[in-house]
C-alpha cells in the first residue's frame, strides 16, 4: 500500500531511477560549475590553486616578446661600429691602387708647390728689382692654385703629403735669402730656373710613365704654367745676365730661339694635350689586352 499523508496518497518512486539520479545529483554537486578556467580544487576542500600549463606556444611567445626588441636595436648597433672601420678600409682600398710613380709625383709637386710659395714670398721681401718681385707674385699665385689641385686629388686618392718643402729646397732658398741687393736678385732667378726645370722634368715623367688618369691629367694641366713661368724666368736672366737663362735643361720644352713666348707656351700646350691623350690611350689598350 502506499503511504498516507494526511489522507493523501503519495505514489512510491521507482528506486533504481530515483537512487540513480540522487547518486548522479550528489556526483555534479561535488564539483563546482562556476569554477574559473585554469584553477584546481585542492584535496582538503581549501580554496582552488591556479594552474599553470606551460606549452611550446606559449613559450615561443614569450620568448619572440623578449627578443623583438634587441633584434630591432642589433642592426644600428652594428651598423655604428663598423661604420668607422668601413671608412678606413676605403681609404686603404683607395691607397693600395695609387702607383708608385704617382704616389711620387703627387708628392714631389706638392713639394715643388710649396717651395715656389715660400721663393715668391722672399722675392716680395727681399728683391730689389721689379721683374723679380713681380714674378714671386705671379709664382705666389699659380703655384697656390696648382697646389690646391694636388691636395685635393692625393685626399681623394689618400695620399698622404709632407707639410712642408724637401730639406734640400730649404737649404737651396735658404742660400738664396742670405743674399742682398743685385746679389738676391740674380741668385733668387738661378735657383727659380733650376727649381721649375725640375719641376718640368717631373711632370713630363708622370706624363711617360703615370698609371693613374687623374694624375697624369693634373700634370699635363701643370705642364703650360710651368712653362710659362720658366720663360719669364728665361727672359729675366738675360736681364739680370744670369748665366744659364737661355738653357732650357733636360726638360726641351721652351723655345727662345725665335719663338714668341705666347708661342711657345701654346705649341707646349698642345703638346702636353696630345701627351695626355696618347698615354690614357695606350694604357687602355694594354688593359684589354690583358
Amino acid at each position: 500500500m502506499p503511504p498516507r499523508h494526511g489522507g493523501v496518497v503519495v505514489p512510491a518512486r521507482r528506486r533504481g531511477r530515483g537512487r540513480s539520479r540522487t547518486t548522479r545529483g550528489a556526483v555534479r554537486g561535488s564539483r563546482p560549475r562556476d569554477r574559473a578556467p585554469g584553477r584546481r580544487s585542492r584535496p582538503d576542500g581549501g580554496r582552488p590553486t591556479l594552474e599553470v600549463r606551460v606549452t611550446r606556444t606559449s613559450t615561443r611567445r614569450t620568448l619572440a616578446a623578449v627578443l623583438a626588441p634587441a633584434a630591432l636595436l642589433a642592426p644600428a648597433a652594428l651598423v655604428g661600429a663598423a661604420a668607422p672601420a668601413s671608412a678606413d678600409v676605403v681609404l686603404a682600398a683607395a691607397a693600395q691602387q695609387v702607383s708608385a710613380q704617382d704616389e711620387e709625383f703627387l708628392v714631389a709637386a706638392h713639394q715643388s708647390n710649396l717651395a715656389e710659395i715660400a721663393a715668391g714670398e722672399a722675392a716680395q721681401a727681399q728683391a730689389t728689382t721689379d721683374v723679380v718681385r713681380e714674378h714671386g707674385a705671379l709664382f705666389i699665385r699659380d703655384h697656390t692654385r696648382l697646389d690646391q689641385d694636388v691636395t685635393a686629388l692625393a685626399e681623394e686618392l689618400g695620399v698622404e703629403l709632407p707639410d712642408a718643402p724637401s730639406e734640400a729646397q730649404q737649404a737651396s732658398l735658404a742660400d738664396v735669402t742670405e743674399e742682398s741687393g743685385s746679389a738676391f736678385d740674380e741668385a733668387w732667378v738661378a735657383q727659380q730656373l733650376t727649381s721649375h726645370r725640375q719641376s718640368l722634368a717631373n711632370g713630363e715623367e708622370e706624363l711617360a710613365e703615370g698609371s693613374d688618369e687623374r694624375v697624369v691629367a693634373l700634370a699635363g694641366a701643370a705642364a703650360p704654367v710651368i712653362t710659362s713661368h720658366l720663360e719669364m724666368l728665361q727672359h729675366a736672366a738675360e736681364e739680370l745676365g744670369v748665366p744659364g737663362g737661355a738653357d732650357a735643361g733636360g726638360a726641351g720644352l721652351v723655345a727662345t730661339d725665335g719663338a714668341t713666348p705666347a708661342l711657345a707656351t701654346g705649341l707646349v700646350a698642345v703638346g702636353v694635350v696630345v701627351a695626355v691623350a696618347g698615354g690614357v690611350a695606350l694604357r687602355r689598350q694594354r688593359a684589354a689586352e690583358r
